[in-house]
């Protein structure tokens, strides 16, 4: 049975606390604090919803200015709204700077008015609207400087608009819109040029790929339950190196608390097979190929990451000079998924893919984060120590 938490309609001052698994149903409520973090998450297993968990105080105090803190990957959040940053999780930039309020001014009534505004991404994200007087151009941000276009439709003289968007990574984080429709007010124009050719403006075309596999994005979870009697296989792919370097797989066996028991919990080219036969590490023309087959994963392993590392300590060596790195998913020799590391530069290890096992089934998340400092922090992280 599920340990569902349930909060009052309302406010609640925090901190709080998890420390078992659970769902915390926040019931549309706040949680805040002046300072961070406002929720601590200690356990794995933790699913957060329903809910906004607010920093009240400086946000230019950046060692306080945490909503959420946690140690555990698998935290998932649904229908979850911050206002501060996000500390430990791979997934999720832990630092975003964007604006509280779009001021717009005043602008011409009974006229449609354009505008366009810049926003920095910490990662690719959504836009959510929930203006019904507004239209924003484009729909989704790239990690970044993104230029968007907000249209307004005719307004009366006179009337104030005031709202609010949100940037939707895992977590929702909102943005005021304001301005006012004057009847002497100038008609703004402003257009996105999409002929720029500078790299700062995205327009976020949408991609069609006539292929028969799925592509995955960043922070996108999805049920592999139709294959978990077969072999999967994920195979890394790019298109170049800029420099000479090596990349190898590495993959981690943990525990419910996502831990690695034991140093053999680490799968890699001194130790190809998991003990438990599951889980192998190959490389095939210079790439790492990892073949997973969820059915004989042991009841006593609840996760599995799939990383990437380069060899060596040589810290000019990093996924900047990969040239569109990729992972392939393939069951039974037949693509089904790709999923491309998309937005990398100093890091020389990452975190491409998680396999969890959650209410009797197996399911995958993309990560597609890592570490600058190489394959130590990566395995520490995990549990694991390596001496220097």
């Amino acid at each position: 049975m599920e340990n569902i938490k349930k909060l009052d309609i309302g406010e609640h001052e925090g901190p709080l606390i998890i420390d078992k698994p659970c769902i915390l149903d926040g019931s549309m409520s706040t949680l805040w604090a002046s300072e961070g973090p406002v929720l601590i998450v200690k356990s794995s297993g933790v699913t957060i919803k329903n809910i906004r968990i607010e920093v009240t105080g400086d946000e230019n105090n950046v060692n306080n200015y945490f909503a959420v803190d946690t140690e555990f990957s698998d935290l998932i959040f649904e229908n979850t709204e911050v206002k501060g940053n996000i500390r430990g999780l791979l997934s999720e930039p832990e630092k975003w700077s964007l604006p509280s309020v779009i001021s717009l001014g005043e602008f011409s009534a009974d006229t449609e008015n354009n505008f366009t505004s810049e926003i920095i991404s910490a990662d690719d994200a959504e836009i959510i609207n929930n203006i019904n007087s507004v239209e924003i151009y484009p729909e989704t941000l790239k990690k970044g400087k993104n230029i968007i276009q907000i249209k307004i439709n005719p307004m009366k003289d006179n009337t104030i608009l005031y709202g609010e968007i949100f940037i939707k990574s895992r977590v929702m984080r909102r943005i005021y819109l304001s301005g006012k429709a004057v009847s002497s007010a100038p008609k703004h124009n402003d257009k996105i040029n999409n002929n720029n050719n500078n790299n700062t403006i995205n327009t976020n075309d949408v991609e069609i790929i006539n292929n028969d596999f799925q592509i995955l994005r960043k922070g996108q979870r999805l049920s592999i339950g139709q294959y978990a009697n077969e072999n999967i296989k994920f195979v890394f792919s790019k298109d170049s190196l800029n420099k000479n370097m090596d990349i190898d797989g590495y993959v981690f066996m943990l525990n419910e608390n996502g831990k690695a028991v034991k140093d053999e919990d680490l799968v890699f080219f001194s130790n190809p097979e998991s003990s438990d036969g599951s889980t192998k590490v190959e490389n095939k023309d210079g790439n790492p190929v990892i073949t997973v087959n969820p059915s004989k994963v042991n009841a006593k392993y609840q996760k599995i990451a799939i990383c990437l590392s380069i060899y060596g300590e040589d810290k000019s060596l990093n996924f900047y000079s990969v040239k569109s790195p990729v992972i392939k998913i393939f069951s039974n020799e037949n693509q089904i998924y790709e999923f491309r590391l998309e937005n990398l530069s100093l890091e020389k290890t990452v975190v491409c893919i998680e396999i969890y096992h959650y209410k009797n089934e197996w399911k995958i998340n993309c990560i597609g984060s890592g570490y600058t400092n190489g394959l130590k922090k990566l395995c520490e992280s995990y549990g694991i120590e390596i001496e220097d």
